[in-house]
């Protein structure tokens, strides 16, 4: 079974038969494909930004068909809406170090006094993300929050710079022993860097009891490959632990007996939960795996870097069709209302294709968050964001 055919059962199951609604209102006429690339705009003041668009807004028909080949729509708009939307679904890619792109959306998104999060599905870094939004906004609101971000990752960038650096001997050493050997054989310890710095920045029983932002986040179960969903009240260091498991590196984390690996092979973000769970029309994807790769990979290293790239953005592919398809045959009312918008990294960085998800140097963090923050802007000016449609 294909990956869009795996998320049609998904939907399916979430909205019921996909059947065509004869009550549905005829789509409105497409007009012409907006230009590829986001242009630089002039930035807005937040009372401008929450003025009705004039000539129209993109909706879900054009928003839902942002498939990576597939260019966003203008639409009439049919209800002069404000702008930013003022209750807001997130939905976070996984990426390793590339997550620091979506603490810089998240950090920008913040200072917007008017959005409130609803619900927030994440994977792998995505999943981090999501946790410590939630735990910053109950410590200290939009400010803790910002904080609690700006001070994991930090913490996660200080702890790799102890390890040899990439172009060592000593890295190169390590690295061909991983190719030879499972984390059960180089790390019987199971010893993991992470799990020490979550348990500093995050209470898990304030946020299981008391988070207003509704959490998903996706785990892979090893046995049979499926998707397991992680809410509010699952939620434990291991819970998030699972979710970035990557099997080359760290051993299965077992939930209630079962083990589980990096949510990003079963969905990388879990978005069909997501529009389950949410009570928001509108939903913002952040997109950190690369899409694009500027050349042939032919090392080894960079064959499984690409493969990966690959399996982490195919799941959310096809989460998109599924969605697209329920909202053209007119699957749910919530779908007929929902908003999709995305805001992708590989948008905003040349090469980025070629960069390294375990580079956790803190000034190539840093360049990822403020590039997060940049895209978030345009996103706030331009509403949701036209797309690149790959060559």
């Amino acid at each position: 079974m294909s990956l869009v055919n795996k998320a049609l059962v998904t939907l399916r199951r979430a909205f019921g038969a996909l059947s065509p609604d004869t009550s549905a209102p005829e789509p409105p006429p497409v007009a012409p494909p907006l230009a590829a690339e986001v242009s630089p705009v002039a930035t807005k003041t937040a009372a401008e930004r929450r003025m009705p668009p004039e000539a129209g807004t993109i909706d879900a028909a054009a928003s839902l068909a942002d498939s990576p080949w597939t260019p966003a729509r203008l639409h009439p708009a049919r209800r002069p809406a404000p702008w930013p939307p003022e209750n807001l679904s997130l939905a976070l890619q996984g990426g390793g170090s590339f997550g620091a792109f979506t603490w810089g959306v998240l950090d920008r998104l913040l200072e917007e006094p008017d959005i409130d999060f609803d619900a927030v599905s994440g994977s792998s870094a995505g999943a981090v993300n999501a946790v410590l939004l939630a735990s910053g906004m109950i410590d200290g609101g939009r400010e803790g929050a910002r904080a609690k971000l700006s001070r994991f990752w930090r913490r996660v960038s200080q702890a790799a710079a102890l390890a040899p650096s990439a172009s060592s001997p000593v890295a190169a050493g390590l690295e061909l022993i991983m190719r030879v050997m499972s984390p059960y054989q180089f790390n019987p310890f199971n010893v993991n860097p992470l799990r020490e710095v979550l348990e500093a920045e995050v209470d898990f029983d304030r946020v299981r009891e008391q988070s207003k932002i509704k959490l998903l986040l996706g785990a892979t179960r090893v046995l049979d490959g499926s998707l397991r969903i992680l809410t509010n009240e699952e939620l434990t260091v291991d819970a998030v632990l699972a979710s970035a498991c990557l099997p080359l590196l760290h051993h299965a984390i077992e939930l209630d007996g079962e083990p589980y690996w990096d949510g990003g092979y079963a969905a990388n973000p879990p978005l069909i939960p997501l529009v389950r769970a949410s009570d928001s029309t509108h939903i913002l994807i952040v997109q950190v795996t690369p899409n694009m790769s500027d050349r042939l990979p032919k090392t080894t290293s960079e064959i499984a870097a690409r493969i990966e790239q690959i399996q982490f953005n195919a799941t959310l592919s096809s989460e998109l069709e599924a969605l697209k398809y329920g909202k053209i045959i007119g699957a749910a009312d919530k779908l007929r209302r929902l908003r999709i918008g995305r805001i992708s990294a590989d948008d905003h960085f040349e090469g980025f294709g070629e960069e390294s998800a375990s580079n956790l140097r803190w000034d190539f963090l840093e360049r990822l968050q403020l590039g997060g923050r940049a895209a978030a802007e345009l996103w706030l000016d331009q509403g949701l964001p036209a797309l690149r449609r790959p060559a």
